[in-house]
């Protein structure tokens, strides 16, 4: 059971970096998200905001785990 979860995730992880490639779809993706945009402003803004996203997503973890804990018991 747990290899098909790894399996699982593994394939998803895979069809989204095939997906939002510049070879497939990734180029009218960001076209679309950032309009007038080039791709260095867009890593330039990734690279300014990465201290906050990263707090956020930790922050928004450690509730997950709590809310889940609380559920369970």
């Amino acid at each position: 059971m747990v290899w098909g979860a790894v399996a699982g995730m593994a394939a998803a992880q895979l069809i989204g970096a095939v997906w939002y490639s510049r070879m497939f779809l990734g180029g009218p993706w960001m076209r679309a998200t950032f309009p007038g945009k080039s791709w260095q402003q867009i890593a330039d803004m990734q690279r300014d905001s990465f201290h906050v996203e990263f707090v956020i997503c930790i922050l928004s973890q450690v509730a997950l785990v709590m809310a889940i804990h609380y559920v369970i018991g």
